[in-house]
């Protein structure tokens, strides 16, 4: 009867002469998948690159199939990209495959903001605080706006009375971006917009109110002038928070 160590003994020495057929044979299989498969399934993949590669020479980049191992296809990429490297399929080009450098698609967006992207020139979608991997081929960031509140001065300027009296008056605006595809998509400058957009109003209200009216009514101000913007600013995917007039004199 044979002891446990030799059991286990002629137990390894099977298994590992399995595991040398195996993956003599795989080696074989593995030549006949690289060439003549690629059927654009592979668009999206992340690899590893094993042999570097650049616009001038291809290099071999490598997928794990789970318990199959690994394998590997023939790639090439615009800029150098160097072995142990993380890439994305970008393109299949024949039995080639256009990959890019993860690193490039990798974007950290920080709290407080929103980034809008674009795929081809069209909107794509809007990325949010966290980690993101994009296609950096096709897509590309091209906004990036706060959530915060926004404070917006509006600057002192001259309003005429009903009654002909010329008064001095100034406003602050606090506002909050809510749909960012409208605040970048629905108008060329927001902030500009908005800040025209109170200046305009505060001379209409008080211009229907003589002096005494206008110096005493504050809160009817603020109110009148808040509801005035406020459906433009919704138009432009912004919350109109608070008006307050600074100073009239």
């Amino acid at each position: 009867e044979l002891s446990h160590a030799m059991q286990f003994t002629i137990f390894a020495v099977l298994s590992l002469g399995s595991l040398a057929i195996w993956r003599r044979y795989y080696k074989k299989t593995e030549t006949h998948y690289r060439v003549g498969q690629a059927q654009g399934e592979e668009i999206g993949r992340i690899g590893t690159v094993v042999k570097a590669t650049s616009a001038t020479q291809n290099g071999t980049i490598r997928f794990a199939q789970g318990l199959m191992g690994s394998r590997e296809w023939v790639a090439l990429s615009d800029e150098p990209i160097d072995a142990g490297s993380d890439a994305s399929v970008v393109a299949v080009e024949g039995n080639t495959l256009r990959i890019v450098a993860i690193v490039k698609g990798v974007r950290i967006v920080p709290q407080g903001e929103e980034w809008v992207v674009e795929r081809l020139g069209k909107f794509a979608g809007v990325l949010t605080p966290g980690l993101h991997v994009i296609n950096p081929i096709f897509t590309k960031v091209s906004y990036k706006v706060t959530t915060k509140d926004i404070i917006l001065d509006v600057p002192e300027q001259e309003v005429i009375t009903r009654d002909n009296a010329v008064i001095l008056a100034n406003a602050v605006a606090f506002i909050k971006v809510t749909k960012i595809d409208r605040a970048v998509y629905g108008i060329e400058n927001f902030r500009e917009a908005m800040r025209n957009m109170v200046q305009t109003s505060l001379r209409s209200i008080i211009g229907g109110m003589d002096l005494n009216q206008a110096l005493t009514s504050r809160d009817r101000i603020k109110a009148e002038l808040k509801s005035a913007i406020a459906d433009e600013a919704l138009d432009w995917g912004l919350t109109v928070k608070s008006v307050e007039i600074q100073d009239i004199k």
